[in-house]
Parts: structure tokens; C-alpha cells; sequence
């Protein structure tokens, strides 16, 4: 159980309710602009490729990969690579994470208007 705010860091589900946040700050993000909820979950049948969220507008697909952590890593973008590889309308493909923002790749969750398309 999570009591104060300070044990959310070393908690084994920081990353499961880091990633909930996430979505549900784009569903609200979406529905305070009157827009539909058109946010997706991927994972092929394999199980080799996997977005936390995709974002549809229009005929377009905005991947996004969630991670909890404040360090990027290039490995955290490999779905992302493998999902764009598989559709043409792919835009934008982003990392949700706790860090600094890095120029078209990653993005800290604060900035709801550069990553919630």
C-alpha cells in the first residue's frame, strides 16, 4: 500500500501507475477538447512489438512508448521503430517519460501538448 508520496518511487508497480497516469491524462486531455478517445493499445501477435498508447487522428497513428524512468535510453524507443517500420500513416513517434524533454524523441509527461497529439 502506498501512504505517502515518497514510497510511490520504490514501489514494484511505480511503472504500471506511471504509465496509467499517462493514458488517463491524454483521455482527459482529449475530452476537455471535445475530441473522441480514439487511444489504443498495440501489442502483434507475437508479442515482439508493443505501444503503450496510440493516439488515432484522423487517418493518423501517434505512438507513444511509456517509461517511468528520468534517464532516457535508446532501447526505450524500439518498439516504436518496429511499430513506424509497419504503417505509413505513423507520426510523430514519441517516449513518455519522467525526464527531460529531448527534441523528437522523448518528452517529459508534464508537457501534455507535445505529446498528447
Amino acid at each position: 500500500m502506498i501512504r505517502d508520496p515518497s514510497q510511490l518511487y520504490s514501489h514494484p508497480l511505480v511503472g504500471q501507475i506511471f504509465e496509467h497516469m499517462v493514458v488517463m491524462e491524454a483521455v482527459k486531455q482529449r475530452l476537455n477538447c471535445g475530441e473522441e478517445c480514439d487511444l489504443w493499445f498495440y501489442r502483434n501477435s507475437s508479442g515482439s512489438i508493443e505501444i503503450d498508447l496510440l493516439i488515432e487522428s484522423g487517418a493518423r497513428l501517434y505512438p507513444r512508448e511509456i517509461k517511468s524512468s528520468s534517464t532516457y535510453s535508446e532501447k526505450m524507443g524500439s518498439g516504436l521503430r518496429a511499430f513506424s517500420s509497419l504503417a505509413s500513416n505513423v507520426e510523430k513517434p514519441l517516449v513518455v517519460y519522467s525526464g527531460k524533454t529531448l527534441c523528437g524523441v522523448a518528452v517529459n509527461f508534464a508537457d501534455t501538448a507535445a505529446w498528447c497529439a
